[in-house]
């Protein structure tokens, strides 16, 4: 199972936090056969769609491309990032973790750590903050602003042969069975139309 061991953490290992999902995108893409990419489109929401086979009974397999994660809203002075939930969770998961904003193209991530609570009288927080280790003046230097996504650190790995850990594994477990499904499939011997999607 290495190869589709190598193929998901491939997958999991890329951020995609809910309205940012074009890395993975991008990396489904790459992993797709020369054939498939040639019929692959984007929608106008983001959606990845590849329709093959004859234009009759058709039937669809959906995976999607996002995970849960944070928005930034404001960023403090002292550097303290606010940030506002993007999919749910329970916010006190993310307290003392380490924690990356994630650029939308090119620029290169920011790590840092979700900032705990002193005192935890309630079961959640009532807000999450991170922190990086500069002022808001050096961030925004480096290119950080209101509406970028932030989540957590990840490093997928494989545990012996058939077990597998990863941070937000749903559902590029389903992204892999996707392109995996592909990756076997005859076009020529379809008796029907199989859609595939990818959905933000």
């Amino acid at each position: 199972l290495s190869s589709t061991a190598d193929l998901l953490k491939s997958l999991a290992d890329v951020p995609s936090v809910s309205g940012h999902e074009w890395e993975v995108r991008s990396e489904i893409k790459n992993a797709l056969p020369a054939w498939a990419r040639s019929k692959l489109r984007t929608d106008n929401e983001g959606n990845l769609i590849l329709e093959v086979g004859p234009d009759r009974d058709p039937v669809m397999f959906i995976a999607h491309l996002d995970e849960v994660g944070f928005e930034i809203t404001n960023i403090a002075t002292d550097g303290t990032v606010s940030l506002r939930t993007r999919g749910g969770l329970f916010p006190s998961l993310w307290e003392g973790q380490p924690a990356l904003i994630g650029f939308d193209q090119i620029e290169t991530p920011v790590t840092g750590v979700f900032v705990p609570r002193e005192n935890a009288n309630a079961k959640q927080p009532e807000a999450v903050t991170a922190w990086f280790g500069y002022n808001g003046a050096e961030l925004k230097e480096r290119g950080v602003k209101v509406g970028l996504p932030v989540t957590a650190l990840k490093k997928a790995t494989r545990l012996g042969a058939t077990r597998f850990t990863a941070r937000g594994l749903d559902d590029r477990a389903g992204s892999t069975a996707l392109v995996l499904a592909i990756r076997r499939l005859v076009p020529a011997a379809l008796k029907r139309k199989v859609i595939f999607a990818w959905s933000v």
